[in-house]
């Protein structure tokens, strides 16, 4: 399995307040704050919530998802 993780600076940088940003598209913010953290692994992540992200940093999933790289 590939190294998955999220592009937090970009989502931090395109969404200032990403907790509540989150909750208004219907998120939980204790997913998305575990998601940016690293303490659930992206893997294990609904792609809808994958895809809300995305969407709310006005990104492609491709520029959501780091693959690869080490932290």
């Amino acid at each position: 399995m590939e190294n998955l993780r999220l592009n937090v600076s970009l989502l931090r940088r395109r969404v200032p307040n990403l907790t509540s940003a989150a909750k208004s598209v219907g998120l939980r913010p204790a997913t998305v704050s575990n998601l940016c953290t690293g303490k659930i692994p992206i893997g294990r992540s609904e792609v809808r919530t994958l895809v809300a992200l995305a969407s709310l940093a006005q990104c492609s999933l491709d520029e959501l998802i780091l693959r690869g790289e080490s932290v």
